[in-house]
């Protein structure tokens, strides 16, 4: 083989960083494997006036046209099985 083709030896420092960096996948690993195992983070809720909802609910209700009302009721109607 000539001189040429041969392949020279990684430097020393770049082993280095390789074993860096798979020390930092490594604490990745145990980071994400901790995130994925605990419980999730639970966020405070709002407080929602049921009063005021079941109003706005009412008011939307008296607004809807007449013919949907209709429709509404008899596909709320229940049936006899025979």
């Amino acid at each position: 083989m000539n001189e040429e083709s041969t392949i020279e030896p990684t430097e020393p420092n770049k082993a280095k960083n390789v074993n860096a960096t798979c020390k930092d996948d490594a604490v990745n690993d145990e980071q994400y494997t901790e995130e994925l195992t605990s419980s999730p983070k639970e966020k405070k809720s709002e407080r929602i006036d049921t009063r005021t909802l079941k109003d706005d609910a009412a008011e939307r209700e008296k607004k809807q046209p007449l013919i949907q009302r209709i429709v509404k009721a008899i596909k709320a109607e229940k049936k006899s099985y025979t």
